[in-house]
């Protein structure tokens, strides 16, 4: 009786284990339903994107960031796709998503519209400053589906500009949407599977400055430090107090300006246009001040012809030299873009 009691208890055991494991299996297909990608293995679900910039702010050339509102749509046909959920803006210092709108198309595709909030990293190029042209990208890119996965297709004739966006003292081109796939070097920690793969798609805004009254306003300083000096030549050598007076309004004039565009902007990694137009300014002073001490000796030698000469000489060759100098570096900068 026991042993038969015993038998049962089995049979009943054994019918209630297989019951719980059929129960755990239809658990963890449900939940592995809900975590794994909206998109199967073996199809390649195709996105099309486009992107509309309403604003552009905040140019900060210290830190090397920018801020922007915009709108990212994507039309689809997956329905448990949720692009604003599976995308990141690779290239933000931070980002906010604000407002989503989902809609279904008539050729039953959907299409969904989300906007966003951003700090992007820039990196400036001020070399050919303010003859400078650059180009803002925000970087948006798939997370969870890899390019095998999802492809993403540019709405090129649709993605704009916001018709009352306005950055002061810049001239907004356009804007320009490139897909591209991008290979990390690492698997993220999957054994036995090749680096990974995302699609992404970039924004890419051209911008360039108003640059012709921003330059007169930049570098009046050396300006006006290359008309002193080359004024000072037309100013006997003795007395000597109006040529110091002269040398020194320039040498305050070409710091001041030289402060001027060390404090709001931070220096190039390459020799930029700034610097030309610095350290030949610097270097036209220098110059002056040194024949000035040399015409003083000579006349105190009893050698003034010879000082004349050397100022006349020196006025011929270091003027034009300077004009010609800068207006190539000018040239260079303005035509560079």
């Amino acid at each position: 009786m026991t042993a038969t009691r015993i038998t049962h208890f089995a049979r009943r055991a054994r019918a209630a284990l297989a019951a719980m494991c059929l129960w755990l299996s239809f658990a963890v297909a449900d939940a592995g339903a809900q975590i794994s990608p909206s998109v199967d293995e073996g199809d390649q679900e195709q996105v099309t994107v486009g992107v509309h910039i309403a604003s552009i702010e905040d140019l900060d050339f210290f830190k090397g960031t920018f801020k922007t509102t915009f709108w990212v749509w994507w039309v689809y046909d997956e329905e448990a796709y949720a692009p604003h959920e599976q995308v990141e803006i690779i290239n933000a210092a931070d980002f906010k998503l604000e407002t989503v709108v989902r809609r279904s198309l008539p050729d039953g595709s959907r299409h969904l519209a989300a906007k966003f909030v951003a700090t992007i990293w820039q990196d400036w190029d001020l070399q050919h400053f303010p003859f400078d042209r650059q180009t803002l990208r925000i970087v948006i890119e798939s997370v969870g589906l890899r390019a095998h996965q999802l492809q993403f297709y540019p709405d090129q004739e649709d993605s704009t500009i916001g018709r009352d966006l306005e950055l002061d003292g810049w001239r907004i081109l356009g804007v320009n949407l490139i897909p591209e796939n991008y290979q990390y070097l690492s698997t993220f920690g999957i054994p036995s599977a090749k680096p990974a793969v995302y699609p992404r798609i970039t924004a890419q805004i051209p911008i360039e400055r108003d640059s012709i009254t921003l330059f007169f306003s930049v570098y009046v300083g050396y300006l006006i430090a290359f008309l002193i000096t080359s004024l000072l030549y037309l100013v006997d050598v003795l007395p000597l107090q109006p040529r110091i007076n002269m040398l020194m309004g320039s040498i305050f004039a070409a710091i001041g300006n030289k402060y001027v565009i060390d404090t709001n902007y931070p220096p190039p990694s390459t020799f930029s246009l700034a610097e030309k137009i610095g350290l030949s300014t610097f270097a036209l002073i220098a110059i002056a001040f040194v024949v000035t001490v040399l015409s003083v000796k000579l006349i105190a030698a009893e050698r003034a012809g010879l000082a004349g000469k050397l100022n006349r000489l020196t006025v011929s060759i270091t003027v034009p030299a300077y004009l010609v100098f800068v207006g190539v570096a000018v040239y260079l900068a303005a035509t560079s873009t």
